[in-house]
């Protein structure tokens, strides 16, 4: 292949901001949207970032998801202990360093994921034991996708839709979290009134994660972290920077689109509105274990420019820290001096007859 590569990856397209919800779009559980939500929140660290060694990462740990994802749809299908012996593949995999490759080459990248999958399926026919096993990944991908692989299965069109809108709009609506993503280093730069919008923006995020039975806290935390990016252009930490360096806030770029390049950002009417309507569809579906936060606790928890201190200095933009099998640092380094790739991205949807839909990644 040569030009426009059509890479191995599936994820959620920005111009609709719905989620691909695999080869089987009407069943899926809470456990496979964890693997589908990291697929997506490094699909979109992707778009934004320039550094080498962080593409390396991304490309590495989108190996493994897609790996995982493939072992969940194509071999076990849904079968929950087939699931834990590709899970325990994927472990062994790990210490063997099959997830470490350096080459950023797409054609390459393509067809050394046909080989993880043809090694996963062999090991798996052979009973393959390693001398090495992953107890810390196997660990997580315990906890957060075989424990809900049998919860809150999707039954029908009419479910499908509602779920692609809850987590449209949840990516959408994204940016009333971004307190969250300020790291213990930075409180210097904010007003006590940030923290107490953080303690807000937590009980809601936590009230979303306790009344739903859709997702997990994973990956509600990994829809928020993609749907900033996809929204500002930005990961989180460097949004944040931008708006304590140029003491702008929510509202001020929802008015000047120009702000943050081509990312559009969501006003503050238009994120009460979202959220409410996604709470009250909780509430419909679920009900509720304790009071559902109000319009005004809401408006009082979202980001503003005069929350930053006066005078705050800029500060380097470090690592930040997607949900992964590892918990390692994995976040957007700003810019590289030593990189002489540049990559631009683009998530162009690609429909096959059965729906599906695939990124194309343009090498430049």
């Amino acid at each position: 292949m040569s030009g426009t590569n059509i890479y191995y990856l599936s994820g959620l397209p920005k111009q609709d901001q719905s989620i691909w919800l695999g080869n089987d779009p009407y069943t899926s559980s809470a456990g496979k949207l964890t693997i589908l939500s990291s697929i997506d929140v490094l699909l979109a660290e992707l778009k934004v970032t320039k550094d080498k060694k962080r593409l390396v990462q991304i490309y590495n740990q989108l190996d493994r998801f897609s790996i995982l994802l493939y072992g969940y749809e194509n071999i076990a299908k849904g079968d929950k202990e087939l699931f834990i012996k590709v899970a325990k593949q994927v472990a062994f995999m790990s210490t063997e360093k099959c997830f470490l490759s350096e080459n950023l080459n797409l054609d390459f990248r393509k067809s050394n994921l046909e080989q993880l999958k043809k090694l996963l399926y062999n090991r798996l026919k052979t009973g393959y034991t390693g001398n090495r096993f992953n107890h810390k990944l196997y660990s997580w991908i315990d906890k957060e996708i075989i424990s809900y692989m049998n919860t809150a299965r999707i039954s029908g069109e009419v479910d499908w839709k509602r779920k692609n809108q809850i987590i449209r709009d949840t990516k959408k609506s994204a940016h009333l979290y971004l307190y969250r993503f300020i790291r213990p280093n930075e409180r210097k730069h904010y007003k006590e009134v940030a923290f107490k919008k953080r303690n807000g923006q937590n009980r809601i995020f936590n009230w979303v994660v306790d009344n739903n039975d859709y997702f997990t806290n994973t990956t509600h935390n990994n829809l928020v972290r993609s749907g900033i990016i996809e929204e500002s252009n930005m990961t989180p930490e460097q949004l944040l920077r931008y708006m304590r360096v140029n003491r702008v806030g929510f509202d001020e770029m929802a008015k000047d689109k120009r702000r943050v390049g081509i990312g559009w950002i969501m006003t503050v009417v238009g994120v009460i509105s979202v959220v409410s309507g996604l709470i009250s569809i909780y509430q419909q579906l679920f009900g509720t274990k304790r009071d559902a936060p109000s319009d005004a606790e809401i408006k009082q928890s979202l980001p503003t420019g005069s929350d930053v201190l006066i005078g705050s200095k800029n500060s380097t933009n470090k690592n930040g820290t997607i949900p992964n099998g590892n918990n390692t640092n994995t976040g957007v380094t700003q810019k590289s001096n030593n990189s002489k790739q540049a990559f631009i991205t683009k998530n162009i949807p690609l429909f096959t007859s059965a729906g599906i839909l695939f990124f194309l990644i343009k090498k430049t």
